[in-house]
Formats: C-alpha cells, sequence, structure tokens
C-alpha cells in the first residue's frame, strides 16, 4: 500500500514541481544541440546555460545536469534557479537527502512557493523525517487549503504514522475535491477503504 501512497506523492507532486516534463524525446536532444552550439558563441549566458541544465534533465543526463548547476552556482551563489536545477537532479536519482539540502539553500535566496513547501515535506517523508513533514504540510494547508497536491502529502504522512486511517482517506478525499483527476488517488481511495473495512485497528 505505501508503495502506491510514495509513488503518488513524488511522481505525481514532486517531479511536477520542476519546470520541465519529465519525459524525454527527439526534441529534447534537438534543443540540447541547439542551445549547446548558441553557448558557443555566448558561454557566460546564464539563460542559455539553465536551458542547456533542464534539456540534460529532460534526457536523463542527471550527473551532467548537476555539473551545470553546479558551474552556475560557482559564477553566482545565489542564484537560486542553480539549486532548484540540483534538487531536480537529485531527486530524479533518488539521492533525497541531498535534494532537500539544495531545495533549503534555494529557500535562503527567495522565499518558498507552497508548491517548493510540499515538494520538502516529501523529501522530508523519503529521509524518515515525517514528524517534520507533517507539521511543515499542515503550515502549508493553513496557508493555502486550496492546495490539492498538499492533502495527499498529508496522507501519505498519516499513512506513514499510522497505516490506514480515516484521517488519510479523508484527505485523499479532499484531495480528490480539489482535483479530481490523479487516477491514481482514485485507487488508492479504494484500497484505503478496503484496509479500514478488514482492520479493526484502522480507525484512527
Amino acid at each position: 500500500m505505501r508503495v502506491y501512497i510514495v509513488s503518488l506523492a513524488l511522481c505525481g507532486l514532486l517531479l511536477n514541481a520542476s519546470a520541465w516534463a519529465a519525459d524525454s524525446n527527439p526534441a529534447d536532444q534537438s534543443e540540447l544541440a541547439s542551445v549547446d552550439a548558441q553557448l558557443a558563441k555566448s558561454p557566460h549566458d546564464v539563460d542559455l546555460q539553465v536551458k542547456r541544465a533542464e534539456a540534460l534533465g529532460r534526457l536523463g543526463r542527471y550527473e551532467e545536469e548537476v555539473q551545470q548547476a553546479n558551474a552556475l552556482l560557482k559564477q553566482n551563489p545565489s542564484f537560486r534557479n542553480g539549486y532548484l536545477l540540483q534538487e531536480h537532479a537529485f531527486l530524479r536519482q533518488k539521492k533525497y537527502q541531498q535534494a532537500l539540502s539544495a531545495l533549503d539553500n534555494s529557500f535562503l535566496y527567495g522565499a518558498p512557493t507552497s508548491t517548493e513547501l510540499v515538494v520538502k515535506a516529501n523529501l522530508l517523508i523519503e529521509n524518515k523525517q515525517v514528524d517534520q513533514a507533517l507539521i511543515l504540510i499542515n503550515k502549508v494547508i493553513s496557508a493555502d487549503p486550496a492546495n490539492a497536491k498538499a492533502y495527499i502529502c498529508r496522507a501519505d504522512c498519516y499513512y506513514h504514522l499510522y497505516g490506514a486511517c480515516q484521517k488519510c482517506l479523508d484527505d485523499l478525499e479532499k484531495s480528490l475535491s480539489l482535483d479530481p483527476t490523479p487516477v491514481k488517488a482514485h485507487q488508492l481511495i479504494k484500497e484505503i477503504r478496503r484496509q479500514l473495512s478488514t482492520s479493526p485497528k484502522a480507525t484512527q
């Protein structure tokens, strides 16, 4: 059961927090070649360097994405997007602690969005800091009660802490009331209900 919740939280939330698509296609390789050609003429163009890192990420070349992000940060240690590029690459490699550190660094150079805070909460869960994740996600929901993905994250917290429980189910249903599109969330609700109906202890 937990596999489905974490899959939904990470694939449906964390990766969508990135500013680019998750799946590569031939156009990404063409774009990378085009950006490289432009960088040959303007090697210090920051926008082109960011585009290069994003293209590398879409192509699954995450180590190179980190290298490009590091190069940007070497030029300007306060460049917020450089840390977000690192976070994206580390997340894709399932290096959750490094992704969390990179995300925290980005917060030093600009106020985090609610989406970024939900990403952080999910990373805290992956780093087995569920209590801290729950504290954070409660703050996010208080500030942004229409954030559907925040409720999925909190359901994940509850499942880690209590297993299948009514709180988990309530948050999943709340998420779907705000955004009914995630198919996995519908499947997840059915499974939680099944577990609640067969487990007398799953009532919290």
